[in-house]
């Protein structure tokens, strides 16, 4: 009887040993639903783990803008990229229609450019900019047709190309939204310029356009493979019955796992890096070592210039907009959930928000000078503590989004009918030009 106390005593003890250290070592309260929740969290990754670049899949060249969605990337593919798949027209745009838009006397057609941040307000918060167009009063029984032309990743000058692509191709717009300025100086610092990628090409070219997989790269791949398959078979292990009620065998397998799980990380570090040979490059002749964040925004101010210039010629309204970022110090007081999945001091992109956004905005207020409609939103969630942004990147949460789509909706009455937009600017903290 007495050893048979003991023995309860040391399992007891052990038990109890396990679930403390399991807090000191991985921070982690250990309850029996544990392993299940970080098994299938672990198993929701591995779904969205894509070698390389993952959006690659769902995107396809294009002789003209370097590349667009593919209309024929299927649910899966973009479910293994965490995303829901949204309807893809023929001319790899997210939008419904096939059409080109035509101008007519009772339509406002508004087409919306940009990269992902552009798009997902565009097309998944498009009722938003309706709903603060039509508040206003101003524009009558027209029609709203908001048209989606943002692509995830786009940046100049892919949306001037975009624009006159378009054009060319018939389309007629009444209102040109540029909402930019994020990816110019972000993308290509993280991702294209250790490559030797002009600045002047699309994101993720040197994947885009190889010509062949260097052995190097799939010796990467195949280490993440296999560190994958090892975290895959501790999961397996650790969720069979008993072991999953027994929490010295989740701190021993789980320190492991988070062992492997850290390689994994480095593993896909290197694979993000991984610089071609200058001869696989396309693009050999236009290569540019490290080009300065001046050169990267006079592209952007270049674009945008030439695209309200055609804008005008073709009779539209053009507005550029600035877009918010997280980044931008003493932009918005960060909340708990925010600073908690929406904030990052390493972020790969930024540097690229440090260093080139206050570099945007003097350009910005130079093109206002000029004559052109910009707009800086980086300012328009100062008083805002609520949470709007909902990842470590760049995008917002539905709330965000509305606030954005009320700008952007102030500042196109304003365009349109400087006198009615009145009562719409008072309400919406933004900066012109500074």
């Amino acid at each position: 009887m007495h050893f048979f106390l003991t023995l309860v005593y040391v399992i007891a003890g052990g038990l109890l040993v396990s679930v403390v250290l399991i807090w000191l070592f991985l921070r982690e309260l250990w309850t029996p639903g544990l392993v299940k929740r970080e098994a299938e969290s672990f198993r929701a990754e591995q779904n969205k783990l894509r070698l390389g670049e993952q959006f690659l899949s769902r995107e396809i060249l294009h002789p003209f803008l370097g590349y667009v969605l593919n209309p024929a990337a299927d649910e899966p593919t973009w479910k293994a990229c965490g995303l829901e798949r949204p309807p893809v027209n023929s001319f790899g745009l997210v939008c419904e229609r096939d059409d080109l838009p035509r101008r007519s006397d009772d339509t406002l057609v508004i087409a919306i450019f940009g990269g992902s941040v552009a798009q997902y307000l565009a097309f998944d918060h498009r009722d938003a900019i309706v709903a603060a167009l039509q508040s206003c009063g101003a524009l009558g029984d027209k029609k709203i047709d908001v048209r989606c032309y943002a692509i995830g990743g786009f940046k100049q000058p892919q949306q001037l190309s975009q624009l006159v692509y378009f054009h060319s191709l018939g389309a007629e717009f009444d209102v040109v939204i540029n909402l930019d300025g994020f990816n110019e100086v972000a993308l290509h610092p993280a991702e294209n310029a250790f490559k030797g990628i002009c600045h002047t090409f699309p994101r993720a070219w040197a994947s885009r356009t190889a010509t062949r997989v260097d052995p190097a790269l799939v010796f990467l791949f195949g280490q993440l493979a296999f560190v994958q398959e090892k975290r895959a078979s501790l999961w397996n292990l650790l969720e069979r019955f008993p072991l999953t009620l027994f929490p010295p065998a989740y701190l021993v397998l789980g320190w492991i796992e988070s062992r492997w799980r850290s390689r994994k990380s480095r593993v896909i570090k290197s694979i993000r890096q991984f610089k071609p040979p200058i001869e696989g490059n396309l693009n050999a002749v236009l290569r540019q070592e490290k080009p300065s964040y001046p050169q990267l925004v006079d592209l952007w101010a270049r674009s945008s210039t030439l695209m309200h210039e055609l804008c005008v010629a073709r009779g539209a309204h053009y507005l550029q907009f600035l877009q918010p970022n997280q980044y931008v110090p003493n932009s918005k007081p960060l909340s708990q959930e925010e600073m908690t999945g929406a904030y990052d001091p390493d972020h790969p992109y930024r540097p690229g928000v440090l260093q080139g956004y206050p570099l945007l905005s003097a350009a910005g207020k130079t093109l206002r000078d000029n004559g052109i409609a910009f707009t800086d939103l980086t300012p328009l969630f100062a008083d805002s503590k609520a949470p709007v942004y909902s990842d470590r990147c760049c995008h917002f949460n539905r709330r965000g989004n509305e606030m954005i789509a009320g700008a952007i909706a102030a500042e196109i009455v304003q365009s349109l009918h400087p006198r009615s937009a009145v009562s719409m600017a008072g309400a919406i903290p933004l900066a012109r030009g500074v």
